[in-house]
């Protein structure tokens, strides 16, 4: 894999950032069949993205591939205006950065990842290289919505036995292009305009294919093997248990000592705080049996707060099942298929609405503890909403302020409003 350290850019005038950049492109686009093909490229100014890579769109997603790739993100150049053009992660030939949004020109480089699902061309009978066919219903489901296609399980099934019963959308267009009577099945009967559904998989050889081997395009399709990829099942709840772990971290009370949050949730479980440093997030991950790699420590999306997270968790919250594998880090750049890893706090977040502290936990009620809490939790102190706006005793409330939440000491708890307690 080729790199190109950041340090290299910072000190470079901004037409050598661009040349620097582009030959990197050239490089990459042009490696060898012996190399394989990488997961991640940049490519020439004015090319999109080829037949088995997909634009990156999401912001995590950019961050990740730039430092693979040795390019410096700024997460604050992102422009997601909507002007027409579908969002993605550009390298700006101005700047030299790495960036996401919609108004990219011909002088700026895309950067690209494999495309997890590909339609193969019309009549071909095989999967390009690294990918497999699918040869399962509910991963041909799958494989549909995340192309955009129709699924039709009634259509299912090996009406021409002497071939291989795969995903592939039919009734295409000959230029390939979906009809509206397109659908996708699984079944053998994928005749000359019909195209198979692939799925990738990381190679597992130093020296994979380079590119598909062409196939005829026949009347009837020919019988071939199909290679599958291993189904993942949904873990077990991953916890580490205060009278197991060998870790530093201390136990407050009985129970799990570090916890990982579901997917997409920037927040801790009730009795769990964010990680904020590398010593404890790599305890953690250790605990957890996850990777952690401090090199993507960084502060990548500012004014997010940093914190201890896993990557690539994927809806089933299976780990390293989607493109990259499932690391952990601290940073600030948490999003979309990250999810927290926590650790027992000695607070305690209660139900919205509930204006008691349960069980042994005590009533905060004053600024100094309040904000103590707020900065453990991961959340912002709002001293603007501190007063006394309502009846009854003052709490350390937790309110909805704009995108996010914040803490400040009040008695004017709403039904959508929690408070936080405190465990002896």
């Amino acid at each position: 894999r080729i790199s190109i350290s950041p340090k290299h850019f910072h000190h470079l005038d901004t037409m050598v950032h661009t040349s620097l950049l582009y030959a990197a492109a050239a490089i990459l686009s042009a490696r060898s069949a012996a190399a394989g093909a990488p997961t991640n490229m940049v490519f020439l100014p004015g090319l999109g993205c080829p037949h088995t890579y997909n634009p990156v769109a999401t912001l995590a997603g950019c961050s990740a591939i730039a430092r693979t790739l040795g390019i410096r993100y700024n997460g604050r150049r992102n422009d997601l205006s909507d002007n027409g053009k579908p969002r993605a992660c550009f390298i700006d030939a101005v700047k030299s950065v790495a960036r996401v949004g919609t108004n990219y020109g011909a002088a700026d480089s895309f950067l690209c990842t494999r495309a997890q699902y590909v339609q193969q061309e019309l009549g071909v009978d095989a999967c390009p290289a690294d990918y497999s066919p699918i040869n399962r219903g509910r991963r041909c489901q799958s494989a549909s919505n995340v192309l955009g296609l129709t699924y039709d399980n009634v259509r299912n099934g090996n009406d021409y036995p002497s071939a291989a019963a795969v995903c592939f959308v039919s009734n295409l267009n000959r230029d390939g292009t979906h009809t509206e009577f397109s659908r996708t099945s699984v079944n053998s009967n994928h005749f000359g305009r019909a195209a198979w559904i692939c799925e990738w998989d990381k190679p597992t050889t130093t020296s994979p294919t380079a590119s598909p081997s062409a196939s005829p395009i026949t009347k009837n399709p020919t019988a071939a093997p199909v290679e599958t990829r291993p189904r993942q099942k949904r873990p077990a709840a991953t916890v580490t248990t205060a009278a197991t772990t060998t870790t530093t971290t201390t136990a407050l009370r009985k129970g799990p000592l570090f916890v990982r949050q579901d997917r997409g949730l920037d927040l801790c479980p009730a009795g769990f705080q964010p990680i904020r440093n590398t010593k404890e997030c790599a305890e953690a991950s250790a605990a957890l049996g996850l990777d952690h790699d401090d090199w993507y420590d960084g502060d990548d999306e500012p004014g997010e707060v940093k914190v201890c997270f896993v990557t690539n968790v994927d809806e089933n919250q299976v780990l390293d099942n989607l493109v990259f594998p499932s690391t952990t880090r601290i940073n600030s750049a948490h999003w979309d298929a990250a999810a927290w890893i926590c650790k027992q706090s000695q607070y305690y977040v209660n139900q919205p609405g509930s204006g008691t502290c349960p069980g042994r936990t005590t009533r905060i009620a004053d600024e100094k503890r309040c904000r103590e809490a707020t900065n453990a939790l991961g959340v912002r102190y709002n001293k603007r909403r501190d007063g006394r706006d309502g009846t009854g005793s003052a709490h350390c409330i937790l309110k909805k302020d704009g995108e996010y939440q914040s803490g400040s000491v009040n008695n004017d708890q709403g039904a959508d409003d929690s408070i936080i307690c405190r465990y002896p």
